[in-house]
């Protein structure tokens, strides 16, 4: 099993005493450093991972997990930091929650099938296709059945997922999608 190391954070105090959260809340800095005066918004962004970067005492941190930790009063600790909209780059604290890497892998917007997460296809020697339901959320793997319609699939899929208490992390399409079709199918 892969593990992830972060840069700890500072200290809740340090970093209040060096950062704030504005009315809009975007990261602000409180005290002057360098090029980086007092009021302006805190970081740059990075082209190339597509997120906020803030350089503090030399050290660089990811921007969400400062945010995260000043509006919620506590650091992170070892879990991530999901931006709920998929948005790397929207660093919002409404948008932001603690989430394991099984959690954040649910919410991920890259797939190589669009509209089919935990649907697979199946074409049989009949030439018949049928739709296989399975859910893989940190180390547990579940086959949910073989289904008829692609309708039918992602219902089982949603109700599979919200049994398994992990529904809210899916992207908000799929959620939209599997829901229409819970309800075509109820019908």
């Amino acid at each position: 099993m892969a593990t992830f190391k972060f840069r700890t954070l500072p200290p809740l105090y340090v970093l209040r005493q060096h950062f704030a959260l504005d009315d809009e809340h975007i990261l602000v800095n409180v005290s002057s450093r360098k090029r980086a005066r007092k009021g302006m918004k805190a970081g740059s962004f990075d082209k190339i991972n597509g997120r906020w970067n803030v350089t503090f005492k030399g050290v660089k941190y990811m921007r969400y997990r400062i945010v995260w930790a000043l509006h919620n009063g506590r650091l992170p600790g070892r879990l991530t930091i999901d931006h709920i909209n998929g948005d790397r780059a929207d660093d919002r604290p409404e948008n932001l929650r603690r989430a394991t890497f099984g959690e954040q892998r649910i919410n991920s917007q890259r797939t190589r099938r669009p509209g089919m997460k935990g649907v697979y296809p199946v074409e049989r020697a009949n030439g018949v296709v049928k739709y296989r339901v399975a859910i893989c959320h940190g180390n547990l793997f579940r086959h949910i059945g073989t289904f008829k319609t692609l309708d039918r699939a992602r219902a089982a899929y949603l109700t599979a997922a919200e049994e398994m208490e992990f529904a809210d992390f899916l992207p908000a399409d799929i959620l939209a999608t599997y829901s229409a079709a819970r309800e075509a199918v109820s019908r």
